[in-house]
């Protein structure tokens, strides 16, 4: 968030956010797709409260989407396997809708995974092009 300016999309996976957003100083759009497993013990997709803490992912996403002029509240879609090792698709997409354009913000929300979800051939065929499709200025 610091350098939201130079970005043009990034592609989080089991991170946070500053608790006080006063420490994001910098208000440019940037587009997001955050991936979190809600089993994630090392930062809990519940966030950790306190001064020292960090909020949900999904509160986390959500001011994402607020800097992005997205609408409020993500919208729960389709579900797709992005890990192999986990039977079925058990990973929901949550879009945030109404963005400036070229913002896009959405959430990968897996139902287990762990920390460190063991990540097949999806997640590039699913990471990359969100990526590549994001261009600062256009």
């Amino acid at each position: 968030c610091e350098i939201g300016d130079q970005l043009a999309a990034i592609v989080p996976i089991a991170g946070a956010t500053f608790q006080d957003m006063s420490q994001c100083a910098n208000p440019t759009a940037v587009s997001v797709l955050h991936i979190h497993a809600l089993d994630d013990l090392v930062i809990p997709y519940v966030g950790r409260p306190g001064p020292r803490g960090y909020p949900s992912t999904e509160d986390g996403v959500a001011r994402w989407a607020q800097r992005a002029g997205c609408s409020p509240g993500g919208m729960p879609g389709e579900r797709v396997d992005m890990v192999p090792g986990i039977e079925g698709d058990e990973t929901i997409w949550m879009r945030w809708s109404d963005c400036q354009d070229p913002a896009k913000v959405a959430l990968l929300k897996l139902e287990e995974g762990g920390h460190v979800p063991g990540f097949g051939r999806r997640f590039t065929d699913v990471a990359l092009p969100w990526l590549l499709e994001r261009r600062r200025g256009q």
